[in-house]
């Protein structure tokens, strides 16, 4: 089996759609856990969990990313 691959917060948000901010809140908050750092010292994550907690953000009922999503009018 291949390696999980590791990547920077910016590569994942761009892979995932997201902005960086969003990516590093997730770390921020605990959703997502660094795996290592680079030759710079920078965080790095497994690719795999980052498409776990998006989509777990994506089919969250509160996310404005939800397809699901009915935005009622007041």
């Amino acid at each position: 089996m291949g390696r999980d691959p590791l990547a920077l917060a910016s590569h994942i948000a761009v892979y995932l759609g997201v902005s960086v901010q969003v990516v590093r809140y997730w770390a921020r908050v605990g959703k997502l856990e660094q795996a290592d750092v680079d030759h710079k010292g920078r965080p790095l994550y497994r690719l795999s969990d980052a498409r776990v907690v998006d989509r777990a953000f994506r089919n969250s009922p509160r996310s404005s990313r939800n397809p699901q999503r009915r935005i009622v009018a007041a």
